[in-house]
């Protein structure tokens, strides 16, 4: 899903660029204030074993679906582009950022395993992620901030979500244990029955 945060500025569309393997890519505005999250999204994909990329572009597109088109073309070019140049891209486990400035519009794209297993797509990014942490940080105008905490957060929700998930196969398991326990008490009882029976 996409969130604006600001009215839009008109402008031409810029082109999807093209996909190099940095944390980072700029195109149609000024990389400075964005050039230190490289490293932060470098050492963030390796703590938490996802792979976080951010597309920062000058504008999407005019439409109500030009950011969802814009970031749909993005994936799949950034992909196409990973596999030509034989750069890792994972699509299960990264997630792409994509900030339009001129449009004032962000969205966060999850790969396939993320949103299977997680739920983590849509409705529940804007309303727990996005809008909490990005937009404030956003209308002040600190975009990196707004991204570090967006980043930030994003992985705090999903070490909560690992261990709700860990939780409930501790549970699982320890039902699975007694029920295998009152499974074989009955079957011993069963043979006591039987044995007494024949003595």
């Amino acid at each position: 899903a996409v969130v604006g945060f600001f009215a839009a500025e008109a402008a031409g569309q810029i082109a999807v660029p093209p996909f190099t393997g940095k944390r980072v890519t700029v195109a149609g505005s000024e990389a400075g204030p964005f050039a230190a999250l490289e490293g932060f999204l470098e050492q963030t994909s390796k703590a938490g074993g996802r792979d976080w990329y951010l597309a920062v572009v000058g504008r999407t597109g005019s439409g109500a679906d030009a950011h969802h088109d814009y970031e749909d073309d993005l994936w799949t070019s950034w992909l196409r582009d990973a596999a030509a140049r034989q750069v890792s891209l994972d699509p299960d486990r990264t997630l792409v950022i994509l900030l339009s400035l001129g449009d004032r519009q962000v969205s966060v794209r999850p790969g396939v395993a993320l949103q299977r297993d997680y739920g983590f797509r849509g409705g529940l990014i804007d309303a727990e992620i996005v809008r909490p942490y990005f937009v404030p940080y956003a209308k002040a105008g600190d975009y990196p901030g707004a991204i570090r905490n967006l980043v930030n957060q994003t992985e705090a929700w999903f070490a909560r979500a690992d261990q709700k998930r860990a939780e409930a196969r501790r549970v699982q398991e320890e039902a699975g244990r007694r029920a295998a326990g009152q499974a074989a008490a009955k079957v011993a009882a069963l043979g006591a029955t039987i044995d007494r029976l024949g003595a």
